[in-house]
């Protein structure tokens, strides 16, 4: 079982990051949301930018 280490390491580094990636990827979207409604608000126009960070 030590050979296959490396592996069960990398799988479960891999599926932490993709979770956590989901994660950012719907509080992000959930950002981008609120700041479109917030400049749709404020602005009263249908035309906005909305910069994403990664």
């Amino acid at each position: 079982c030590a050979f296959n280490m490396p592996a069960k390491i990398f799988t479960v580094v891999g599926c932490v990051v993709f979770f956590i990636g989901a994660i950012m990827y719907g509080v992000g979207w959930g950002q981008a949301g609120a700041i479109a409604d917030n400049r749709l608000l404020v602005n009263g126009q249908r035309t906005f930018t909305v910069t994403l960070d990664h």
